[in-house]
């Protein structure tokens, strides 16, 4: 297992770490617009009109799969290389960022729960409402 990464490529992952956090922001900037800012934790999706439904979904889809990627890759490569420790802070960030942005939608998001486990190999199981 190699110990080192180089320094470039660190500075590399942290600013594509940084830019997954950004796509999260953006993903709640877009639904808090869409909603209107609305108390978003009494919301149901039915509550909105079709399109406006569609493209909470949309946004719910992109947060779920850059999740997914970002959390599995940062994982992997905090796993694989020692020297990635100085990414763990970064890692511990996304993975906060990734888990606020559901809970904050959860009811728009239709979700009926999130189990979500870090260690070597991350897991997140998350079940939708029918």
């Amino acid at each position: 297992m190699p110990d080192d990464i180089p320094s470039e490529e660190i500075d590399d992952i942290k600013r594509i770490m940084e830019g997954y956090i950004g796509d999260f922001t953006n993903v709640d900037n877009n639904i808090s617009k869409l909603v209107k800012n609305s108390v978003i934790k009494d919301q149901q999706l039915e509550s909105y009109d079709e399109n406006t439904q569609n493209l909470i979904l949309e946004n719910r889809d992109k947060a779920l799969s850059t999740g997914f990627i970002a959390i599995s890759t940062m994982a992997l490569i905090i796993r694989r290389f020692r020297s990635a420790a100085k990414l763990s802070s970064l890692f511990i960030q996304l993975v906060n960022r990734f888990v606020s942005l559901i809970t904050k939608h959860v009811r728009l998001f239709k979700i009926e729960s999130i189990q979500f486990t870090v260690s070597l190999t991350p897991s997140i199981v998350i079940v939708f409402k029918s």
